[in-house]
């Protein structure tokens, strides 16, 4: 029932009821009274499910994961996300570099960090909720680097009241003496002019020069916390549409990570 309004809730035992040959349990007893008071108004048509629902498919191998998660994707039209295959693809990817590529929004890369990669090579593991960042960009997803926090507020007690300044008396000035101009010196002003001509073309050809070779730009490589979900103009993080993860979460941290 919680479905006609957009929302996936766990039923609870003590609001179940049999109906048809079928058990159905409800959040609370008002939605239980719902549908007993007319069963059949809820049970015509297929439950819709919301669009960005996100459903994570978990067991051990050989299990049947991948084919739940095709019969989910053929009825509800959720795309399937194998985070196996995108952390193998990108730990693939990585292992061909003959030099780590910082990871970075700006520069179009997002993987695992430089200190986190040599870790997972020499057989140690990653906290899974460290590469959401990695799987929602390999997703499509914007992503971003985290923004610092704001300042904190001044408390009223510690501003200082500002004195007004002091009154400075201008005292007036006594006029200049006029000065008889001199007569120029025309070999001189020719030998400075011929000078700067020839200054302008050395600092022509140095300009030329350095816009044949332009300084390369240096991105930082971000920790796997510091790589968030990119802010619209609104203030609000791009919108993630419904999905199935196969393998992921396996946690209650992961599926927080997700959440957020």
């Amino acid at each position: 029932m919680a479905l006609q309004d957009g929302k996936v809730l766990i039923g609870k035992p003590e609001f179940g009821c049999e109906y048809n040959g079928n058990v159905f349990v409800f959040d609370s007893e008002e939605t239980q009274k719902r549908f007993l008071a007319y069963p059949r108004r809820y049970l015509n048509s297929p439950p819709k499910m919301p669009k960005q629902f996100r459903l994570g498919v978990i067991g051990p191998r050989r299990s049947g994961k991948k084919t739940q998660a095709k019969l989910l994707s053929e009825k509800y039209g959720w795309p399937i996300i194998n985070i196996s295959d995108i952390l193998t693809k990108v730990a693939n990817m990585q292992k061909e570099w003959e030099e780590h590529i910082p990871s970075n929004p700006e520069s179009g890369n997002v993987h695992i960090t430089g200190p986190n990669f040599e870790e997972f090579m020499n057989g140690g593991c990653i906290n899974g909720a460290l590469l959401t960042s990695v799987i929602l960009y390999n997703m499509g997803i914007p992503m971003m680097k985290k923004p610092p926090p704001p300042p904190e507020p001044v408390s009223g007690e510690e501003e200082q009241v500002e004195e007004p300044p002091e009154e400075v008396v201008e005292e007036e000035a006594t006029p200049p003496e006029p000065k008889v101009p001199s007569k120029p010196n025309t070999a001189s002003m020719k030998s400075e002019k011929i000078d700067e001509e020839e200054g302008d073309d050395d600092e022509k050809e140095e300009g030329e020069e350095e816009d044949d070779e332009p300084e390369p730009i240096v991105y930082d490589d971000l920790a796997l916390d510091d790589v968030v979900v990119e802010v619209g103009e609104d203030g609000k993080p791009a919108k993630i549409e419904g999905f199935i993860m196969v393998g992921y979460p396996l946690n209650e941290e992961q599926a927080n990570a997700l959440k957020d």
